[in-house]
Formats: C-alpha cells, sequence, structure tokens
C-alpha cells in the first residue's frame, strides 16, 4: 500500500474457469491496481498441478484458493466451483477455519491485517 491510499483496492471477478485467463486476471489486478482480487467459480481442483493452481497471481502477488469438496463416488465429480484471493505481497493473507462446513457452495473466510473479509 502506498503511503497516499489508506485503503484497500479490492475486486470481484467471476472467472468462469480460471486456469486459461490467468494473463487477463493480471491485466485487471494492475489495470485497476488492485491490492485484493477474489475469484468465484475458479474450476480449479485440489488435485491440479501447482502451476495452474499459481499462474493466476501476477509477480509480487499470492494465491490462497478454497477448492469444491468432491465427493467420494468419484462418478459424481462435478466441474465448477472454486475460490481464490489473488493478494499483493505488501498485504498478509491467511485462511481461516471456521466450523461451518457448507455442503452445497465454497466458503471462504481470510484474515489480512486484521480486517476480515469472507467470499461466499
Amino acid at each position: 500500500m502506498n503511503a497516499t491510499h489508506a485503503g484497500i483496492r479490492l475486486g470481484i471477478f467471476n472467472a468462469g474457469g480460471a486456469t486459461k485467463k490467468g494473463a487477463g486476471i493480471e491485466d485487471v489486478i494492475r489495470d485497476h491496481k488492485l491490492d485484493r482480487l477474489l475469484l468465484n467459480e475458479t474450476w480449479i481442483r485440489h488435485d491440479a498441478p501447482a502451476a495452474a493452481k499459481f499462474d493466476i497471481a501476477p509477480d509480487n502477488y499470492s494465491v490462497l484458493h478454497t477448492h469444491r469438496r468432491q465427493p467420494s463416488d468419484r462418478r459424481r465429480v462435478k466441474r465448477g466451483g472454486g475460490l481464490a484471493l489473488v493478494h499483493s505481497h505488501n498485504l498478509d493473507a491467511k485462511i481461516i477455519n471456521c466450523d461451518i462446513n457448507p455442503s452445497t457452495f465454497e466458503l471462504q473466510i481470510t484474515q489480512g491485517n486484521q480486517r476480515w473479509y469472507s467470499i461466499v
């Protein structure tokens, strides 16, 4: 964060599948000078290669994922879902565990610089 702007620049984007949109996501972050970008519908699975998971974060940014929970029955695996917080290295961020375990949507609660953000 620079000294002249005390707020956090935040964006929200329905990615509709983020794995092939890394360059576009980086453009949105850069063009709008975002500190954090919240993504839903990333469609990135927990077992995806690291390159797929982290390619959506530009240089000097990190990403925190919450993946869609997969059913134990492999025949019922669904595409879609997934949340991500892409955040500047200038701002701390971590996922906060909670007792809520929704089965019909993903929930990501993060903490950064003593502020709370949730994505539903």
